[in-house]
Parts: C-alpha cells; sequence; structure tokens
C-alpha cells in the first residue's frame, strides 16, 4: 500500500483559491497511486460530489472534508468520520453562512468546538509566535471528542525554510499533545497550472500578476505528488506520513452514499407510517370526489403512483391537515387544492390529460379544462407569484 494519501486538497469550487477541477485532482491522485485523496475546501463541502463520481470511476478511497476559516483568522482541516459526524459538519457550515453576508462564511472557534465531536480535526499553522498556545488551547478543550489526537498539518514547499519549519511544528505538536500531519497544501494537481494559481490570487487581491509580489507562488510545489517524494520530504518525521493513512481510515467510515433525502416529522395517522396514511387519505378523498365509485383509468394510475412512492420512499404527509376535508384539485382530483399550484399552467399533473371521465353531473367547477382553454386563461405580462417553499434538509 502507498505510504501516503493527500487529505487537504482544494478544488476551484474553493472560490479564486483551488485551480483544478476536483475530477483532476482525484484522477492525478489515482495515477500517482496515492493511498486515497481528500478534499477540503475552504468553508465549503461544494467540491467533494463531483469527487466522489470521480472516485467511484477510478476506483480510489475518497475522504470528505472542509478547510474551515475562522472569523479570527484561525484555519483548521475537519472531516467526519460518520454521518452524525457529517451532519455537524454540514450544519456549522450553513450557521456560518446565515450569521454572514453572501459569499461570506462567520465561523467562532466557539462554534467549531461545539460541533467537532466525532471530526479528525487539524490546526492549520498561522503565526509561529501564537501557535503554541493555540494548540495547546484547543487540545484541552477537545480531548476526548475527537476521532484522532488533534493534528496539526505540515507542509514542506520548498521555500528554503522546510525542514526548520517541519520541526519547529514538530515541537510545538509535541508539547501540546498533537501529532503532525502531511500534506501539501494542494492548490493544483499538476505544475503546470501555477499560472493560473497566481491569475487567481490576482482577481482574489484586486491587482495584477505582476504587482503579486511575494503573494504570488515561489514556486509549483503545492501540487499532487508521487508518494516516494514526500516520503523524501518528510524523512525527519515519518510519523507525519503514517497520519495520513490513519486519516483515511477514520474518515472513510463515513461515504456520501450514505446520505438520503429526509423530510420534516409530519403529523401522521396514530400507528401508521407515511405510505398508509398517505393511502387512506387518497382513498378519504376519492370517496369524497366519486361518491359512486371512481374511474377504472383513474384507480391504474393512482395505484401506479402510489407504488412508484413506496419504492422510492419518498412519501410525506402534509401537517396537520385532512386530505378528505379539502376541496379536491380540479386538474387533478386526488390532490387536494392546497397541494397544487394556484395556476394550473404551472400543474405537474394535467399534463398527463384531463382526468373528466366519470365525473358527477353538477360539478361543472371542478371539471378538468382541457389543455387549449387553460392555456388562454394563461396570463401574458404578470408571471405567476412563486409557490410557497417547503424546507427539507439531508440530516446528518
Amino acid at each position: 500500500m502507498a505510504a501516503y494519501a493527500e487529505v487537504a486538497a482544494r478544488t476551484n469550487f474553493s472560490l479564486l483559491d483551488g485551480a483544478s477541477h476536483p475530477a483532476e485532482l482525484v484522477t492525478t491522485a489515482a495515477a500517482l497511486r496515492q493511498a486515497g485523496i481528500g478534499i477540503a475546501d475552504t468553508n465549503s463541502l461544494a467540491g467533494v460530489m463531483r469527487a466522489h463520481v470521480a472516485a467511484r470511476e477510478v476506483g480510489i478511497c475518497l475522504v470528505v472534508g472542509a478547510r474551515l476559516v475562522l472569523r479570527d483568522g484561525a484555519e483548521y482541516l475537519a472531516w467526519p468520520t460518520d454521518r452524525a459526524a457529517y451532519g455537524r459538519l454540514t450544519r456549522l457550515l450553513s450557521l456560518g453562512r446565515t450569521d454572514a453576508s453572501k459569499g461570506g462564511c462567520h465561523i467562532t472557534r466557539e462554534q467549531m468546538l461545539e460541533h467537532a465531536p466525532g471530526w479528525v480535526l487539524a490546526a492549520v499553522p498561522g503565526r509561529a509566535e501564537d501557535l503554541g498556545a493555540r494548540l495547546r488551547a484547543d487540545a484541552a478543550a477537545l480531548r476526548g471528542r475527537l476521532a484522532l489526537p488533534l493534528l496539526v498539518a505540515a507542509t514542506c514547499t520548498a521555500r528554503g525554510h522546510g525542514r526548520h519549519r517541519l520541526d519547529t511544528l514538530a515541537r510545538a505538536a509535541d508539547a501540546a499533545g498533537a501529532e503532525l500531519l502531511a500534506t501539501n497544501d494542494v492548490r493544483c494537481h499538476d505544475p503546470g497550472r501555477r499560472p493560473l494559481a497566481d491569475v487567481l490570487t490576482a482577481i482574489r487581491l484586486g491587482t495584477t500578476v505582476d504587482a503579486l509580489g511575494y503573494a504570488a507562488e515561489p514556486n509549483a510545489e503545492r501540487c499532487l505528488k508521487p508518494p516516494a517524494e514526500m516520503v523524501r520530504l518528510f524523512e525527519a518525521h515519518p510519523q507525519a506520513l503514517a497520519n495520513t493513512l490513519r486519516v483515511l481510515e477514520a474518515a472513510s467510515g463515513f461515504v456520501l452514499d450514505q446520505l438520503r433525502h429526509e423530510y420534516p416529522d409530519e403529523i401522521l395517522e396514530p400507528g401508521r407510517t407515511p405510505q398508509e396514511t398517505l393511502v387512506l387519505r387518497v382513498a378519504a378523498a376519492i370517496r369524497e370526489r366519486w361518491p359512486e365509485g371512481a374511474p377504472d383509468d383513474l384507480r391504474r394510475r393512482l395505484r401506479h403512483e402510489l407504488g412508484l412512492i413506496a419504492e422510492l420512499g419518498s412519501c410525506i404527509s402534509r401537517p396537520r391537515s385532512d386530505l378528505s376535508s379539502q376541496r379536491p384539485c380540479p386538474w387533478h382530483p386526488a390532490v387536494p387544492i392546497a397541494g397544487c399550484p394556484r395556476h394550473p399552467w404551472r400543474c405537474p399533473h394535467w399534463r398527463s390529460g384531463p382526468l373528466r371521465s366519470g365525473a358527477p353531473a353538477g360539478q361543472g367547477s371542478t371539471a378538468a379544462p382541457s389543455p387549449q382553454s387553460v392555456r388562454r386563461t394563461a396570463p401574458s405580462s404578470r408571471p405567476p407569484p412563486p409557490r410557497p417553499r417547503r424546507s427539507h434538509s439531508l440530516r446528518g
């Protein structure tokens, strides 16, 4: 097995920072025979889905993570180890986005510590003068709550002081009870993307490439490297390389395939499942709409649609409402009027054809109109009002 895995790669979903697509990073890591690849975009999980698809195609282990940039400027790398930990990470990011203006993310250290149980967490070194104090405070606050001991992300990118900096970080980590984690602080999958990385930096800083100065990349080292090269760079700190495999093993307990759409809890019939409640309420609505019996074609369609809902597990019920007590939708009698759009041309049910056969006499106001009459009633200048949104989430 390879002795190293890059677990903290940025993608182009880290706006104006990452210079490679998720799939490029994943396929390059597989070509270099790394043990796995981890995606950690800045205050975001936006790049992990495309990376997940690419990893499944090339057969490499992918770990999901995020680079948390706090309001005080401190940075951390976080990887969830199970679905519950992933849920806490997504809630933290959502909270940070809610508290900030568009495009921003305000996360405090207290919020991060509250959501951290079950994560693998690595502190990204900042200023040398406060690193030791920060590591000691973090290690004390997180003791026993993380999946692995607190880690310190360490890089050696050929800037002239790499080995000395590694030794300094190792001493600070050891004093705080933390351990080093080898990473290349990856911005791109290939050295040839360095010019693009500089262009992105110039745009982010509002200047030109020529005026970047020390803000530009001094070399093209912040890319994916073969495990043998990383072994050479970290030969004095082999545990830092071994910790990349520990992160890979711990964080592989969560994969995106575990996620399913989960709707909020609804008010159901006592002792019945959502599917059983739906069937009962549809049956009650049909009895009210067609006291003498519903048309056979409608019953066939309802059996088909209810079967699909049961097969996909996508049943929800309307909270605190009784389907049979509401006026039926004229374009789909089995659905209450409150469940359909206000405008018939936006109703997804009428496109399958009007349900006029078997309608009882004297109910012209609820008979299904023809598509031609519906189109004639559509407004031409005023757009329809937005439909009410229903909150749902991927629960962790």
